[in-house]
């Protein structure tokens, strides 16, 4: 039968420790008995000041007096719909005696009505807030192969559609990277740019950046109408497999022709806008 040696200092290394330990857990319901302290002393203050708040809704006072605060607030607001309407007139007059003017609204008058911001008859009306637009699973794509003249144009007409993509690239294949200016410009609208070397990678460059579900290739020199995605979209969410949507192009300037796409496409199934 083995024996384990007997190690002091490995005895009272342990009885440190637990004696340590003991010493902390001492503490640690100290603490909380100090929390609960507090939190019955807050209770008691809390029950308090509601007994209090109470005792002065159900006096006399609190009844009489309610008139005047209802009608406080309307007091308020038309005095500084008053003071707003001779501020208007005295701009309109030329704004006559500025020292005279300010000492008496800011100095006289702004110890009781102090100049800040109020809400007035005579203030324009808020302008609603515009709802959101259903955002469609669709990568707008903007083509700049040789140059990039029209690519604001372009970019613009995405950004006003009624249904606005998920993305927008702008993909930049001109000689120069001619169209950075103009993503810098797009850039708060969320306007991805893609510079390329070779203008034969255009579309490959958006397949590879993107995974949205439908891809919309527009080139620079041309424009969207406003509905051209929710159109779109509703037509392709009818087709099961791979689709393509196209649209009779209408030319504008020195020329001006339509040109009227096939009715059908061998390649895919095909939808006409």
């Amino acid at each position: 039968m083995n024996h384990v040696p007997h190690n002091p200092q490995a005895e009272k290394t342990l009885m440190d420790d637990l004696a340590f330990l003991e010493h902390k857990l001492e503490e640690l319901k100290r603490e909380k008995q100090e929390l609960y302290d507090k939190l019955q002393h807050q209770h008691m203050l809390t029950s308090g000041l509601q007994t209090e708040l109470d005792r002065i809704y159900r006096s006399k006072s609190w009844r009489w007096t309610a008139c005047m605060r209802r009608y406080g607030e309307q007091y308020r607001r038309s005095v500084y719909g008053l003071l707003a309407h001779i501020k208007k007139l005295w701009e309109e007059m030329g704004s006559p005696c500025p020292r005279l003017v300010r000492f008496c609204r800011h100095t006289l008058l702004g110890r009781f009505w102090p100049v800040r911001e109020h809400p007035s008859s005579y203030s324009s009306a808020p302008t609603p807030l515009e709802p959101a637009r259903a955002t469609a699973d669709v990568a707008a794509v903007v083509l700049c192969a040789e140059s990039a003249a029209h690519a604001a144009e372009a970019l613009q007409s995405v950004l006003s559609q009624t249904m606005p993509p998920r993305e927008i690239l702008l993909i930049d294949a001109t000689p120069e990277h001619s169209a950075e200016d103009t993503a810098q410009n797009y850039a708060a609208q969320n306007v991805q740019y893609l510079p390329t070397a070779d203008s034969q990678t255009l579309h490959g460059t958006a397949l590879e950046r993107t995974d949205a579900g439908t891809l919309l290739f527009l080139p620079e020199k041309n424009v969207l109408h406003p509905e051209f995605i929710r159109c779109g979209m509703d037509l392709l969410k009818h087709s099961p497999g791979p689709s393509l949507c196209y649209s009779t192009q209408w030319s504008f300037g020195a020329e001006q022709k339509q040109l009227q796409t096939p009715a059908e496409l061998s390649a895919a199934q095909a939808h006409i806008l």
